[in-house]
């Protein structure tokens, strides 16, 4: 059994001396595998706020990604995660599996396309039938896509949904067929909100 582990220096000493601290993005001291609500929150602190690295948020992402994906209970789907230590991470596969998608294969990356593409062949190298892969974060979709290219797929060929929807990277895979769908993270409204709070 492991052991508790500490609360950050930040969310306990700066409230005790009346330093207001405002957490964004993704909730802190475990709470990121919990339902949106009072669950997220770290008490001591001023507020969390986020649009997004949250279970529930991400429950409703995969829900529509499997529709949109044609996930069924037959669909052989991979999933290109983030570190397991990571609490976006721990959020997605906890989210995937509510959604009720269940993966015949999970590998955890770090977010980053070369060291996707290299889990995705080797995916691709145990799993030659796969038919979908989702990754927790869009900085994953490149390497997925250059490892299908590298197997001989084209766009459409696997289909792939991802976290992010920037126009830097989820926008133009779209719009060359390569990535089916993306859900977009929103981070200047959540830095804002969280400024003017403060």
């Amino acid at each position: 059994q492991r052991e508790p582990q500490p609360r950050p220096d930040h969310v306990e000493q700066a409230p005790e001396q009346d330093i207001p601290v405002s957490i964004m993005v993704t909730p802190t001291c475990g709470r990121s595998e919990e339902p949106w609500g009072e669950g997220v929150w770290a008490p001591g602190t001023l507020n969390f706020v986020s649009d997004t690295a949250n279970v529930t948020w991400l429950t409703n992402v995969f829900k529509e990604e499997k529709e949109i994906l044609e996930i069924g209970p037959d669909t052989k789907v991979a999933l290109v995660n983030g570190p397991d230590i990571a609490a976006q991470a721990k959020a997605v596969a906890k989210a995937v599996n509510a959604a009720g998608i269940e993966p015949v294969e999970t590998v955890a990356g770090d977010y980053t396309a070369p060291t996707a593409q290299k889990l995705t062949q080797g995916i691709l190298s145990r799993n030659p039938d796969i038919e979908v892969i989702i990754d927790g974060y869009e900085g994953a979709t490149p390497g997925i896509i250059a490892a299908l290219k590298e197997a001989g797929k084209g766009p459409g060929d696997v289909k792939i949904g991802d976290v992010g929807g920037s126009s830097e990277i989820s926008i133009p895979n779209i719009s060359s067929g390569w990535l089916a769908v993306s859900a977009a993270y929103d981070p200047k409204v959540t830095a804002q909100v969280a400024i003017e709070e403060v």
